[in-house]
């Protein structure tokens, strides 16, 4: 009795999970493809159905993230040259490497307030378009 408990606790946990993947939103499906330069103008120049959309919303996401990504690893050498300025005289110099650090903490995070901006504009193009 207990093994047959744990086969039937197994099968509604697969059912769950192919329940969860079949709602998957549009924008995460087009989020696990990447798309070329030349694709995502093609999808700016002739974007017409929401699922165009998503797909941009999609693609200024991931930029963001990867703004983000570079926004953490900026800070991390920043910490780093913060964390021993004796070894790096220079570090503290104007224009030196703290400063650029400083300066591409500062490009990156609004590069990822663009994309996020951008991605939102297309969500809610998407929704536009869905509205009858």
């Amino acid at each position: 009795m207990n093994s047959k408990r744990r086969v039937m606790k197994q099968f509604t946990l697969l059912i769950a999970f192919l329940g969860l993947l079949a709602t998957i939103s549009p924008v995460a499906r087009s989020q696990q493809t990447k798309l070329t330069d030349a694709q995502v103008k093609e999808l700016i120049a002739n974007a017409k159905e929401p699922a165009d959309h998503h797909k941009l919303a999609a693609y200024y996401q991931g930029k963001a993230d990867e703004a983000k990504q570079a926004i953490a690893e900026h800070k991390d050498m920043l910490a780093a040259y913060n964390k021993n300025p004796s070894t790096h005289p220079l570090a503290k110099a104007q224009g030196g490497p703290i400063a650029m650090c400083n300066d591409l903490i500062r490009i990156y995070q609004q590069e990822e307030k663009a994309n996020l901006d951008l991605a939102a504009y297309h969500e809610k193009m998407a929704q536009d378009i869905s509205k009858p």
